[in-house]
């Protein structure tokens, strides 16, 4: 994995290993104990070369092709069993609807290459139906990109296409400065979507879509169907 991107995955690489039967564990967590002591990390200050960066890209690439990530649960059915085997899985580890004094709208989604995801606006999960709609793979929020003295957590990536979306309803000063040094560092391509990029793709953004819980997410299976329809504006 390239230095200064980090993939969000499914699997947990360490499960069960401690540091006193893993060398790697044991030396994340040295680099840990120290950063905490108020020592700065070992990562700050460092950026991706334009080889790793191609690398990173080719990995991923090669992934989707030899079948490493693919859609899952694509042609199955899930089971009472299985859906309960996700909900307790995710048990604790749902976030609250209310965060620092401020509502916000939680779309639980069951994306087909992550799984349950949880979307935290509707224009996020507007773009994930129609991405859906159209046959387009997708990851939500699966890479973290390294610029120095702050981060940069991407909406979506289309690995087709290899191609970064980020959603924005209002460009505020930071996130100018984030995409600037983003792009000056990283060779990645990225777009910027508005409300009326999105409306262009043809989504209804005047239909206001109901939060969806995570128990919604998981036994209506008509739910994004419906959605979907509310949504999409079909041409003539």
């Amino acid at each position: 994995m390239p230095k200064g991107v980090y993939l969000r995955t499914k699997s947990v690489w360490n499960k069960g290993l401690t540091k006193e039967t893993d060398k790697r564990v044991k030396e994340l967590s040295e680099i840990n104990s120290i950063s905490h002591k108020g020592k700065p990390s070992p990562r700050k200050g460092k950026k991706n070369t334009d080889i790793h960066n191609q690398r990173m890209k080719e990995v991923l690439k090669e992934k989707y092709e030899d079948g490493t990530y693919h859609v899952w649960c694509e042609g199955k059915k899930l089971t009472p069993e299985h859906i309960e085997n996700l909900r307790i899985s995710h048990k604790g580890q749902i976030p609250s609807a209310k965060s620092g004094g401020h509502n916000f709208r939680r779309y639980y989604h069951f994306s087909p290459l992550q799984g349950i995801v949880c979307f935290r606006s509707s224009y996020e999960y507007k773009y994930a139906l129609y991405l859906e709609y159209i046959n387009e793979l997708y990851m939500y929020e699966a890479f973290t990109f390294d610029l120095g003295n702050t981060t940069y957590l991407l909406d979506f990536y289309l690995p087709r296409i290899e191609k970064l979306i980020d959603i924005k309803g209002k460009l505020e000063e930071t996130s100018k400065l984030k995409i600037q040094q983003f792009r000056n560092e990283y060779p990645w391509d990225l777009d910027i979507l508005y409300r009326k990029d999105l409306e262009k793709l043809g989504i209804n953004m005047k239909i206001i879509i109901s939060e969806i819980s995570y128990e919604e997410a998981t036994i209506n299976e008509n739910l994004n169907k419906i959605n979907t329809e509310k949504i999409i504006i079909k041409g003539e």
